[in-house]
């Protein structure tokens, strides 16, 4: 689950789209071939594919944490016209969503 940026014309200027985010076989499929690329012993790259998708499971949670600090940073500093209270909103319900559905 996450936010990003389209470009949308009208208030708050973006929308929460989750479709560009891969789901958990797609994050995995890309975990093993990243694994077997760095040559590692065949008992080696199990335990290191578990504890990569392990992490980024936790910085993802990381990222939607970041980015809603920064939505309310920037809706008191910056002159732009963004809903960023909203993004930020955005932000941290895609953060417990996460949290939630992965029981971290």
């Amino acid at each position: 689950v996450s936010t990003q940026s389209t470009g949308t014309p009208s208030y708050p200027y973006f929308n929460r789209d989750r479709s560009f985010i891969p789901d958990e076989d797609k994050r995995r499929e890309m975990v093993v071939r990243y694994v077997r690329r760095l040559d590692l012993p065949v008992a080696q790259q199990k335990v290191t594919e578990e504890k990569i998708m392990e992490y980024s499971e936790k910085f993802m949670l990381a990222a939607h944490f970041l980015h809603g600090c920064w939505g309310i940073v920037q809706a008191d500093v910056s002159e732009l016209q963004f809903g960023y209270l909203e993004y930020s909103l955005a932000c941290f319900q895609a953060y417990f969503e996460h949290k939630i559905l992965n029981n971290l």
